[in-house]
């Protein structure tokens, strides 16, 4: 499956009815739509996207599929909530067939010494993963589908992937195809697209899941009929935990209808094994499942041979 669609925010402009019907009728079936961004910097203040109420309701009467994303510059964890909570309440009251995402990119002022701690980009890998993390928490638990958007560089290099495993990604890189070792769901594979009777650059994608149908069959992103009540939905919380009681990665957080099956693969960490490698049931109250990561043990052989192999290298340094 490979469905191709379109991001767009207010740096477009104001697209009218008809400049829908032409990114419709060239082939295109959804948009992700930014509903807002934070400011860099040490202001940090957070908008709506000037268009985002046009765009979302010129889509929906066109019947273009929506989804939308939001431009994050959090560095804190009390940010990222603030942030969440701003996103929540700027799509209450909407539908989305496609991820409500957060787009993690910030790197402003990175050599700037006055501003340079402001920035995701500066803060590294091990403080911003529970950062994005923390935010997709939040918009999970309120019943959203949610996915981090990010060039397959700032993935690799700005982000523990193993911690975000359990999240969908959005990933950027304008070629021809796409090197990353991780799953995905959307491709932005242009920034440079163009669609007759548009004017400017449009960011192209493909998505790869059939989100339409996953969504509202899981009754997320404003799919909620109004007959499946709060008892009718049950959280499941996985906790991974290193044996001495330490965090080992984010926990995984769902809320899932009741009666469903589930099932989550336990993430990947260097040297250790998990208690749990995968956690699945069916969901008929309210769980909690503690996985436990302990060092793997070494064989009695393999120290053996890691012992050797440095003799070996000694005596060949030597008589080399």
């Amino acid at each position: 499956m490979k469905i191709k669609g379109i991001d767009i925010s207010e740096w477009q402009g104001n697209l009218s009815l008809d400049d829908f019907k032409k990114i419709k009728e060239s082939g295109i079936e959804f948009v992700i739509i930014r509903c807002g961004y934070t400011t860099y910097g040490k202001s940090k203040l957070k908008y709506v996207d000037d268009y985002f109420e046009n765009n979302y309701k010129l889509c929906k009467e066109i019947g273009l599929m929506v989804g939308t994303y939001y431009y994050s510059c959090a560095t804190t964890i009390e940010e990222s909530t603030s942030e969440a909570q701003f996103v929540l309440d700027i799509i209450k009251g909407k539908q989305f067939e496609y991820p409500i995402i957060i787009d993690t990119e910030d790197n402003h002022n990175i050599d700037n010494p006055n501003y340079a701690s402001s920035s995701q980009a500066s803060i590294g890998k091990n403080k911003l993963t529970p950062i994005i993390s923390n935010f997709c928490q939040i918009l999970e638990k309120n019943n959203y589908y949610v996915a981090i958007y990010a060039s397959t560089y700032w993935f690799r290099n700005n982000l523990i992937l193993s911690d975000l495993n359990m999240y969908d990604k959005w990933i950027a890189q304008w070629s021809e195809s796409v090197n990353f070792e991780e799953n995905y769901g959307m491709w932005q594979y242009t920034s440079t697209g163009q669609i007759d009777g548009i004017n400017g650059n449009l960011d192209f994608n493909y998505a790869y899941l059939d989100y339409p149908k996953i969504i509202k069959e899981n009754k997320l992103n404003g799919f909620v009929q109004d007959s499946i009540l709060d008892s009718e939905q049950y959280t499941l919380i996985i906790n991974y935990l290193y044996s001495d009681g330490n965090v080992a990665s984010s926990s995984l957080i769902k809320t899932i209808i009741k009666d469903t099956t589930y099932s989550f693969t336990s993430p990947d960490i260097a040297g250790y094994l998990p208690s749990i490698k995968i956690v699945a049931g069916k969901m008929i109250a309210d769980k909690t499942v503690d996985v436990i990561y302990t060092k793997e043990k070494i064989s009695i052989l393999a120290k053996i041979k890691k012992v050797l192999k440095k003799i070996f290298l000694f005596f060949k340094k030597i008589f080399k």
